[in-house]
């Protein structure tokens, strides 16, 4: 099942370590075929990652351990989808 989980603006700024170790975590997601898919808005601040796991909870842990999450640089929501495909 996926899981879309929305990144929004934290309280903290977002700096270049935790933009390139947020890109490392996601890069290691995508090894191991948990990332379904991601990337930022163009017109607010924040992003859309896909999560292809079993449950929500999975998806949860998965986004807690994020460092962008981790740092405050930025909130989530996390959503069970169903494609239609």
């Amino acid at each position: 099942m996926k899981h879309v989980v929305f990144l929004r603006e934290g309280t903290n700024e977002v700096s270049t370590e935790v933009i390139t170790a947020h890109r490392d975590y996601l890069d290691k997601l995508r090894t191991k075929g948990i990332l379904y898919g991601s990337g930022p808005f163009q017109n607010i601040v924040g992003g859309l990652l896909i999560y292809n796991v079993d449950d929500l909870t999975a998806a949860e842990e998965i986004i807690l351990n994020d460092p962008i999450i981790k740092s405050g640089c930025r909130t989530f929501e996390v959503y069970s989808w169903s494609t239609n495909d």
